[in-house]
């Protein structure tokens, strides 16, 4: 009996050992799990991109000046403000790629995954123009949400997430920035709209309500003043121009928006003069370069007159209001005495 007891402790101490080999793996290289996971793009994390350059359905070039991303358009010399989050979007899927799902190393296998010609090259560089990632992304994945990528030097190929094609292989036009301002709603405490005949001012309440101060008192109708916030908080234009803020009527706009913030500073929106499209007016935002063009429609809340955004006066109580129903009865007139 203590022999088999024996027995069965021997072999129970074995597969406890084989367990433990299995998980800590005493005898593997060092830094081999490090390796396989690795960030696929290392050079990303060392220097700031000061460059884009993309080949592929669209041919698209991007630059940083100071803190602000540009793109190039498609004329000779033309520059737009490119979208800055896109682009942070873009780079940050980039730097979080890593090695650990290699799906293939047979260069053969290349034209499946469209991690050849077919693709979209990347190459991102710094100020200093050296690379710190250049690579091929190919079609989607089974999931949709992540891409083949190849980095040029090599030929394995790595999922990458984050759909990281939809983020690089943009047309011109839908990687600049529309928005002439965008700010959260809730930090507008004030707005004042000025016009060459009036000035309006519209103040914040603390219980998310909005009233009018000037040239009329009173709270502002409930749908009209999300409807307003909610615009100028994301001012968005319908084109942007490479042209200079010269000759566009924003010495004399049209109209001009102040908004101010929580924290005590503020900004100012000018409408000028019409475009070349019909139906848009020239817009810029104060202390920024940038012209765009917005629609009539984007500014229609902006033309509003007093009376028709204040909530109309509260109905008298019944006790105040003037008889209008009651008619007094008539005098019965005297009869006549009748005759003999």
């Amino acid at each position: 009996m203590k022999n088999r007891e024996f027995s069965v402790l021997i072999a129970t101490l074995a597969v406890l050992v084989v367990v433990l080999l299995l998980v800590a793996n005493p005898f593997k290289q060092p830094g081999t799990s490090a390796a396989k996971g690795s960030a696929l793009f290392p050079g990303l994390l060392s220097k700031e991109p000061a460059r884009i350059v993309v080949d592929g359905r669209n041919d698209l070039t991007l630059w940083k000046e100071g803190e602000e991303w540009l793109v190039a358009g498609d004329t000779e010399g033309s520059r737009f403000p490119a979208d800055t989050a896109g682009v942070n979007k873009a780079l940050a899927a980039t730097r979080s790629a890593t090695t650990k799902d290699m799906i293939s190393s047979n260069p053969e296998k290349q034209d499946i995954f469209q991690v050849d010609s077919t693709g979209a090259m990347v190459t991102i560089m710094a100020a200093d123009s050296s690379v710190l990632a250049d690579f091929v992304i190919g079609k989607s994945g089974s999931d949709y949400a992540t891409n083949y990528v190849r980095p040029r030097a090599g030929d394995a190929v790595y999922v990458v997430g984050d759909r990281i094609k939809n983020q690089f292989d943009r047309p011109s036009r839908g990687m600049r920035d529309m928005f002439i301002i965008r700010v959260p709603k809730e930090e507008i405490t004030k707005i004042e709209i000025s016009r060459a005949d009036s000035v309006m001012t519209l103040q914040a309440k603390d219980d998310g309500n909005w009233e009018m101060l000037a040239p009329k008192q009173g709270m502002l109708k409930k749908d009209f003043a999300s409807r307003l916030v909610n615009t100028l908080s994301n001012f968005r234009a319908d084109e942007v121009t490479s042209g200079g803020a010269e000759d566009r009527g924003f010495e004399n706009p049209y109209l001009r928006v102040n908004l101010v913030f929580k924290n005590g500073t503020d900004h100012t929106i000018s409408v000028g003069d019409t475009a070349q499209t019909e139906g848009r007016r020239f817009a810029r935002l104060d202390g920024r370069r940038w012209v765009y063009e917005i629609g009539s429609y984007r500014i229609e809340t902006l033309t509003k007159t007093a009376d028709e955004i204040l909530e109309p006066p509260p109905a008298p109580p019944d006790s105040m209001k003037a008889p209008t129903d009651s008619v007094a009865a008539p005098i019965p007139l005297p009869r006549e005495p009748a005759r003999e």
